[in-house]
């Protein structure tokens, strides 16, 4: 058998091409230099749509287009859709040959749009995160015998004592309805190469839509991965025997170099979102402005706190849906700096800029920002509040039972991000229109 070994001349060229990239620079055959940040010459090539100029109408066109061009396939996760133009490509696409699967959330299978394409005979529609029963701990059977909402429909109270009245929980389970478990992605993988993102349910219900556009086959393999888990009906409510999420997804090196800086992307409930931007206003070093639309993660407003008590800037901008527990947890911040949005922006998408501002010593530290798919809730799915005879167990809306996504742009000085300052001024603008 003939078998061809790489000399070493060609192992160092090929190890030099792959720097050159990373440097944002690529080698030529005839060995001459140009800009990668000026062609399309990347391995992985983004555009991004944030600001004045990248409108939700604008955003709608693009995609329509791509799906439009589409040759062999579309695959596509939709959290909520009511958009007619969307729609009609998808069913466009699928009448001239194009295969086309679609997952959503059982909660929004009512939605117009996913009604039209359930009723068509070749898009292949999947629903999952509906109503999960499941017994977590044997030892809590007997408190889950009486359970009633709260008014605020933060939580599920649950408990065996008689002076608490609802509706009888005669299995003894835990009962998580289908609006406390979320599919909240909005991605498209367009035949082998393009990817959309698009941080936003396809509803008028987002004042702000947050999306990219990626020719990759690289990140469109890491999204293709996560959307096969779903249309085979593993989401983040498939559970296994030790009550665990079953979905999995490796990412050994989550960031990836692309003609606009680095973007590193994270899914969840694999890689706990949640947890991840906690871990980074722990580490940001100037600042840390937030918003979303609901804030009910108790150690986020920890993290929150404890930034504010050390000095650093910090905003919070939550909208009209943050419910009275949240509020709660809000209140206990003394003097941080939280503004609730006015119902004109909309619902608000999950939203981080950290280090935009100069630090104690005057130095413009690295900036980071983080887009999230779904809102900043608990880690924890339930709880249990000793009181004897009484105990309560309370269940809660948490991002363990959370199919999602986060984005980020990651700044350093090897290779400019420059859109990052786009993202920014959208983020300062938001707030200037909520005070």
């Amino acid at each position: 058998m003939n078998r061809t070994f790489p000399t070493f001349k060609t192992s160092l060229l090929a190890a030099l091409a792959v720097c050159a990239v990373a440097a944002g620079v690529l080698l030529t055959p005839d060995s001459h230099e140009v800009d990668a940040r000026d062609t399309d010459g990347w391995f992985n090539y983004v555009d991004y749509y944030v600001g004045a100029d990248n409108t939700i109408a604008r955003i709608r066109g693009d995609l329509v287009a791509e799906l439009d061009g589409a040759m062999n396939r579309i695959d596509a996760a939709i959290a909520g859709l009511d958009d007619d133009e969307i729609v009609a490509a998808l069913i466009d696409a699928a009448d001239r040959g194009v295969r086309v699967r679609v997952v959503g959330d059982a909660s929004q299978e009512n939605d117009d749009g996913f009604a039209d394409l359930v009723d068509h005979p070749d898009i292949d529609v999947v629903f999952g995160n509906g109503e999960l029963a499941y017994l977590p701990d044997p030892t809590l059977s007997p408190l889950l015998e009486v359970c009633a909402t709260h008014d605020s429909g933060d939580y599920i109270t649950c408990t065996r004592s008689s002076t608490v009245t609802g509706p009888a929980n005669t299995p003894n389970i835990m009962a998580r309805p289908d609006n406390y478990n979320v599919m909240s992605h909005t991605f498209f993988l367009i035949d082998a190469t393009y990817l959309w993102n698009i941080t936003a349910p396809l509803t008028g219900d987002q004042g702000l839509w947050l999306a990219f556009r990626a020719m990759s086959e690289e990140m469109t393999r890491s999204f293709e991965r996560e959307f096969r888990q779903m249309h085979g009906g593993v989401f983040a409510t498939t559970l296994s025997v030790y009550n665990g999420p079953l979905k999995s997804i490796t990412h050994t090196e989550p960031a990836r170099f692309t003609n606009r800086g680095m973007l590193r992307v994270r899914f969840n409930p694999q890689e706990r979102l949640v947890k991840n931007v906690i871990d980074e206003i722990y580490r940001a070093r100037s600042s840390v402005f937030l918003m979303t639309e609901n804030l009910q993660n108790r150690d986020m407003i920890n993290a929150l706190r404890y930034k504010h008590e050390a000095g650093f800037e910090v905003r919070v901008l939550v909208g009209q849906s943050q419910g009275a527990t949240g509020q709660e947890l809000l209140d206990e911040i003394d003097g941080l700096n939280v503004v609730q949005a006015p119902a004109s922006l909309g619902r608000l998408p999950t939203f981080v800029v950290l280090d935009s501002e100069r630090d104690r010593n005057n130095n413009q530290p690295p900036r980071t920002v983080q887009i999230l798919s779904h809102e900043l809730w608990r880690s924890e799915p339930f709880e249990v509040l000793a009181n004897l005879p009484d105990d309560l167990v309370r269940i809660y809306p948490s991002d363990t039972f959370a199919d999602g996504v986060l984005w980020e742009l990651v700044e350093n000085w090897t290779v400019p991000t420059p859109a990052l300052a786009e993202f920014v001024q959208t983020w300062e603008a938001m707030w200037n229109q909520a005070n």
